[in-house]
């Protein structure tokens, strides 16, 4: 028997409905201190309404303080990620795939965008820019285990590395750490060349 080929979506359709994300979904999340001010998103409300929509179970209450706004520039960003992430779910394709709970519990509860939010890009970037916009779909995508659909897992794994940020910065903080460490022993290798000049010409 063969395995059961993974769910797909439509990695088109939803960079799309990214691009249309209303703006409410960027506003500033609930705040530790201050949980009722106007103007803010409550973003655990919305990862739960979210959660009960896909047929899986709400958050519970200690599990909703996760997405709490508090004093942090990246808790701030990955609040915001979460919330467009959450929005691409709401996509009445995704609706109607039967998506797995415990990834799609891990996905927020785990917060899997830390790493991404911890390069802190501005959010809005991931409504505004092409390739900002599919960076984030196939984060998600691959969290969930869904494929892209029209793609085989190669060309999608590719694609994925292709735009990822936290890889792209990984590969440019490897290079640079492989170039200071390549200084460093050709200086290594000049002084102990001095050194053995120095001492050559005190011998003679």
């Amino acid at each position: 028997m063969s395995a059961k080929a993974p769910a797909s979506a439509d990695v088109t359709a939803l960079t799309h409905r990214l691009s249309q994300c209303p703006p409410v979904f960027l506003r500033a999340p609930l705040h530790l201190k201050n949980k009722a001010r106007e103007g803010e998103i409550h973003a655990g409300a919305v990862v739960s309404d979210l959660l009960i929509a896909l047929n899986h179970e709400a958050l519970s209450a200690s599990e909703a303080e996760s997405f709490v706004l508090r004093h942090s520039a990246v808790n701030l960003i990955l609040l915001q990620l979460e919330l467009l992430a959450a929005h691409l779910l709401f996509a009445p394709a995704l609706r109607e795939i039967e998506i797995d709970a415990e990834r799609l519990r891990a996905f927020f509860l785990e917060h899997k965008l830390k790493a991404l939010a911890e390069l802190k890009p501005n959010p809005a970037n991931f409504v505004s820019d092409a390739e900002r916009r599919e960076e984030l779909v196939r984060l998600l995508l691959d969290a969930l285990a869904l494929q892209p659909a029209g793609e085989k897992p190669a060309e999608s794994r590719d694609r994925l590395q292709t735009l990822d940020s936290v890889e792209r910065e990984r590969v440019i903080a490897a290079s640079r750490a492989a170039q200071k460490r390549a200084q460093e022993l050709r200086e290594a290798m000049a002084r102990k060349r001095a050194e053995e000049a120095a001492s050559k010409m005190t011998r003679e």
